[in-house]
């Protein structure tokens, strides 16, 4: 797999962000907003969903792929521990970095093999899309060898514009940092 430059990937979302679309129910988005990122999502339930419509509430994103053993059961269990410890409600959305193998369907048993609830958004994009949506959040992956998946443990937090607010690096880690900065967010 070729990692794009990320000079090149933010000209392409700069340029994407121009394209005419739907206006947006809550007036232009941030600057800086992830919500920018030009793409088609499916969802789990196979409904085709754009990030700009997660935006109104604070979420929690990470990137991960279902078949996946270690770092991404943790990553989730990660996100649950760091929305409790927020206080206020969180969305939680898990983007794959594996939409080849990541069908809606697959996407479909994680969700209940975890025990996810609807306040759990589960995506699939294309390659490119999620490469982009991977360099703008500074998520770094790879296919090995083997066929897993080696990736950065990155859980990002947005507010409501999709601004992000935090980040929380690394499995198992203390989320007293990102919680400071979301609540400062707010």
């Amino acid at each position: 797999m070729r990692i794009r430059p990320f000079a090149t990937l933010a000209v392409a979302l700069t340029l994407s962000a121009c394209q005419s679309a739907a206006p947006a129910p809550a007036g232009p988005l941030p600057e800086a907003s992830v919500y920018r990122v030009d793409a088609a999502w499916t969802t789990d339930a196979g409904d085709a969903l754009a990030l700009a419509d997660l935006r109104g509430g604070h979420v929690a994103l990470a990137l991960v792929y279902t078949s996946c053993g270690m770092a991404c059961p943790t990553i989730v269990r990660d996100m649950t521990t760091l929305g409790e410890a927020a206080g206020t409600p969180l969305r939680y959305v898990l983007v794959s970095i594996d939409p080849e193998h990541d069908t809606p369907e697959r996407l479909r048993a994680f969700r209940e093999a975890y025990r996810l609830g609807d306040d759990w958004t589960l995506l699939r994009g294309t390659p490119d899309d999620v490469q982009t949506l991977a360099a703008v959040l500074g998520v770094r992956y790879r296919t090995d060898p083997n066929g897993t998946i080696a990736h950065s443990n990155l859980i990002t937090l947005l507010d409501a514009g999709g601004d992000v607010v935090a980040r929380q690096e690394g499995l198992g880690t203390d989320p007293a940092p990102a919680v400071a900065a979301l609540r400062t967010a707010l």
